[in-house]
């Protein structure tokens, strides 16, 4: 009942679906033989879990460490979140992820670059990408300086 209505509407990792139908008050020993079952049948799938997590972080322009966060707080087993860590996240741009979001953000106005830079920190970017794009702005403005004093 429960279980299938939930996993109809979204992929929900196993540990998801232990937690909503414990919730609901039912026997704990019934949830774990319902969700090997359901594991078995494939009903559950964790890597279409992981899968839809990921390309959802970078649709919304999140950084590694928010994905990963997220991967944690939908209760993936550690072993997802650490092949992210450690495959995944070092084949993606990050850099291309963030040019992509500075390009939403009037980089001449020290407040709108300011809250960029605050968002690539709690999106969780690398700090050499967010250096990067602190440095370009630096270089950028070093070039209008010099053509101004012409």
């Amino acid at each position: 009942g429960w279980a299938l209505r939930w996993l109809s509407q979204r992929n929900l990792s196993a540990a998801e679906l232990e937690q909503r139908l414990l919730a609901k008050g039912f026997d704990p020993d019934e949830v774990k033989t319902v969700i090997d079952d359901l594991l078995e049948h494939g009903w559950i799938n964790e890597h279409a879990v992981y899968d839809a997590v990921i390309r959802q972080g970078l649709a919304h322009h999140a950084g590694p460490r928010k994905i990963a966060a997220r991967l944690q707080r939908r209760r993936l087993d550690q072993e997802w979140v650490a092949r992210f860590r450690q495959t995944e996240s070092r084949e993606v741009d990050w850099q291309e992820i963030a040019e992509a979001l500075l390009r939403r953000y009037d980089k001449d106005d020290p407040r709108e670059r300011a809250r960029l830079l605050r968002r690539l920190v709690r999106e969780g970017f690398p700090r050499a990408v967010i250096a990067r794009i602190s440095e370009s702005w630096d270089d950028a403005q070093a070039a209008a300086d010099h053509w101004e004093d012409d």
